[in-house]
């Protein structure tokens, strides 16, 4: 059994796959500021429903971010705590492949996935031919105005309220909010695998232009 947590996006997610990749179970929780989302208490209600064990999980996915910082820690020291625990493989995905995969166009068109970064600026990663072609750390007005001037359309997603870009007077640039990300991306995006650390192995969040 494959487990896969989301913690990066105000609701908390936590689904359960099998070994080919096909969603088992789901189950969700709104993270608000006087109640913290609990994964571990979804994940118990989870595996409860449907009559499983957390031994039964041999594989984790987790949300790494970039997000909300201390939800986007706590999903991934669970994580990792859980990996050790139970002898269980473990990775971790960039939350903006997951927001990409879910909008993934047949017609490959430049995507431009994106999440809030301190200041003004936004994490980005840039998809061309839905292969990426870049990704960073920078101020959105000034990155948009350079791919419009290499590329007639694009194709903007993320949680555009969060952002607090607008959406408004542009005939060049489509918007697709995407909050939360679906835990089926999340399952499909490509893999961080985690790094040594002494008497074990553990992954961080993505919180700076270093970790993405």
């Amino acid at each position: 059994m494959k487990l896969a947590i989301r913690t990066s996006s105000g609701p908390y997610g936590v689904g359960l796959f099998t070994d080919c990749g096909s969603l088992l179970s789901c189950k969700e929780a709104e993270a608000t500021p006087t109640r913290p989302g609990n994964v571990g208490d979804l994940l118990q209600d989870m595996l409860a429903a449907n009559d499983l064990r957390l031994s039964d999980v041999s594989e984790l996915f987790v949300d790494l971010g970039p997000g909300g910082l201390s939800s986007t820690r706590a999903g991934v020291s669970f994580a990792n705590a859980l990996s050790f625990g139970l002898g269980a493989k473990l990775c971790g995905v960039s939350a903006l492949d997951v927001q990409f995969l879910d909008v993934k166009s047949p017609l490959a068109r430049p995507t431009l996935s994106m999440r809030p970064a301190l200041g003004q600026k936004v994490f980005w990663a840039f998809y061309d031919q839905n292969v990426l072609a870049g990704k960073g750390c920078g101020l959105f007005d000034e990155l948009v105005a350079d791919l419009l001037g290499r590329f007639n359309h694009l194709l903007v997603i993320g949680p555009l309220q969060r952002l607090r870009i607008k959406v408004e007077g542009s005939t060049n640039i489509e918007f697709f909010n995407v909050d939360p990300p679906s835990l089926e991306s999340l399952f499909a995006a490509s893999k961080q695998f985690p790094l040594a650390s002494p008497g074990t192995f553990i992954l961080e969040p993505i919180a700076s232009i270093e970790g993405l």
